[in-house]
């Protein structure tokens, strides 16, 4: 009885196994970002708004066995060279296109590097299903790489007139945000979780704990620095987060975005 239950089984996986509906490029960047939800990973409504705008139009319909290396390498070239996407007031990019200087080396390296963490969050969702049984090889994407020293943005600091002209063009929790960064060297980020109790005010230090770029440092100020954060921190409980948009909500991802293009419009001559 065992047997033949045992092979009723195997004959009905058989035909759910025929009847299932081929895997699309789609369906696989629709079960990834679910998968990492459910493991309660960091990043997924990024990776999903990437995907919506850069990745699903050109390749959303392809079934995963008919990928080719062509197609994706085709799609990865063309989105490096493709005009950026803005946002709109809801924060997802939208086809509204801004030019790219291709005759900018450094606007160049830009538009490789957004491509090259594109065609990363194409490849989880491949590997993903690939690993799920959703289709037989992987040879398609794997044999595509990404460009070389996209990443290595051009490192230029700042002079003192230049971060005085910065500061003049922001305004109100902004500009407090923006002194913060030219006193510690923090990243957007790691400043808008640091609380009052991360000041020491006698050692004149900031700390931050460990993030996932960063090992936990601590932070000489300068004596404007330090008087910067003692202001700012004045009468306000241990726990509070130095660094609060003008609503008291914390810093979040894409908050600083258009402030900041407004301070550097502003800041133009």
């Amino acid at each position: 009885m065992s047997t033949s239950l045992g092979r009723c089984a195997s004959s009905l996986a058989s035909i759910e196994e025929a009847f299932e509906v081929p895997w699309t490029v789609a369906t696989a960047l629709t079960d990834y970002p679910a998968a990492r939800e459910r493991r309660g990973s960091k990043g997924v409504r990024a990776d999903r708004y990437a995907a919506e705008a850069r990745i699903l139009p050109a390749l959303g319909a392809f079934e995963l066995t008919g990928l080719t290396t062509k197609r994706i390498r085709d799609w990865h070239h063309d989105l490096a060279e493709a005009p950026k996407l803005r946002r709109t007031a809801s924060g997802v990019e939208t086809r509204r296109l801004a030019a790219v200087d291709a005759t900018d080396p450094e606007a160049v390296r830009a538009r490789r590097a957004t491509a090259n963490r594109v065609l990363t969050v194409l490849k989880a969702a491949l590997n993903h299903a690939f690993q799920k049984g959703k289709t037989n090889s992987d040879e398609a994407w794997r044999q595509v790489k990404p460009y070389r020293e996209a990443d290595a943005a051009k490192i230029r600091y700042l002079t003192a007139a230049e971060c005085r002209r910065l500061l003049e063009a922001c305004e109100g929790a902004f500009r407090d945000l923006v002194r913060g960064a030219l006193a510690t060297g923090y990243r957007y980020g790691e400043l808008g979780r640091i609380r009052v109790s991360d000041f020491d005010a006698q050692a004149r230090t900031v700390a931050i704990a460990k993030s996932k770029q960063a090992k936990p440092r601590h932070i000489a100020l300068s004596d404007e620095g330090a008087a910067f954060f003692a202001v700012l921190i004045t009468e306000r409980p241990r726990t509070a987060l130095i660094f609060c948009r003008t609503d008291g909500e914390a810093w979040g991802a894409s908050h600083q975005q258009r402030p900041l293009i407004r301070s550097l419009g502003a800041g133009r001559p």
